[in-house]
């Protein structure tokens, strides 16, 4: 029997993913027609390198290079590597790729957050640094959204990287953003860290800042992957109020650029 062509293997699976849960079918049309539609210019950007980037973060949180805040890290990845290897044939373009997964251990292990949040989860490679800085740091609770792919896999692999351990400090909210997001900020209470890594169309990045990036407590550390889609990350960041700086990274393993800002950890008027 010949295989079904992709077209009509990716409508299936769609209409399985819809049979078995109704209420997540609006969100997937959306996010189908967003993905689809031209979502305004590509983000154009300057973007730096790993070494330069990590400089320029720990500059930006008023912190020392090299530090041993970062120490620990290439254990960590490699244990998180290790848990996905043959779960998956070849490479999965959802998992984020090494130099992002840096950059946010770093974020992490400097801010000190009670609460991180994240959006996107796939086979949790991000999600699993997040929460062995957080296990480091002795503190802090990660919050993940994340609408999984349609195929059927997703449902053992979702999630895949991360520790048994590891889930003691985790809070998984499978949903999309849009319906999510606004609760899970509230839920969390003041967050010291918050990660873009879900649908990446402009309308859905420019929520997701709109939302995050106000109660992000001072000093606190916004990261998105892919702001080279569309150029929702630049214009946000280039009129935000109290953005202590922001820059752009090339990353090392796919090609794609992942966006830093930090918010400035002093009032306006000079206060704490």
């Amino acid at each position: 029997m010949k295989p079904l062509p992709d077209v009509v293997t990716k409508a299936l699976a769609f209409t399985r993913a819809g049979l078995s849960r109704p209420s997540e079918v609006p969100a997937r049309i959306r996010a189908r027609i967003e993905s689809g539609g031209s979502g305004g210019p590509g983000g154009r950007y300057e973007a730096v390198g790993g070494g330069v980037a990590l400089v320029r973060l720990h500059e930006l949180l008023g912190a020392p290079y090299p530090c041993q805040g970062c120490d620990g890290f290439e254990q960590v990845w490699a244990a998180v590597r290790a848990r996905v290897t043959g779960r998956a044939a070849g490479v999965e373009p959802h998992d984020a790729d090494r130099l992002l997964a840096l950059l946010v251990w770093t974020a992490t292990r400097h801010v000190r957050p009670q609460a991180v949040v994240e959006t996107g989860v796939a086979r949790g490679l991000t999600t699993a640094c997040i929460l062995a800085a957080l296990e480091a740091n002795g503190t802090g609770r990660l919050w993940s959204i994340d609408l999984p792919p349609i195929a059927a896999r997703w449902r053992t692999e979702t999630g895949s990287a991360v520790s048994d351990t590891g889930r003691e400090r985790w809070t998984y909210v499978r949903g999309p953003s849009r319906s999510r997001l606004k609760q899970v900020l509230r839920e969390a209470g003041p967050v010291g860290v918050f990660v873009h890594d879900s649908l990446h169309t402009a309308p859905n990045m420019r929520f997701e800042f709109e939302c995050a990036w106000p109660p992000l407590v001072r000093g606190g550390v916004l990261i998105a992957d892919d702001i080279d889609d569309n150029d929702a990350f630049g214009r946000f960041f280039s009129s935000a109020p109290e953005v202590a700086g922001w820059l752009a990274v090339k990353e090392a393993d796919k090609d794609a650029i992942a966006g830093i800002a930090v918010k400035t950890a002093s009032r306006p008027d000079g206060g704490a």
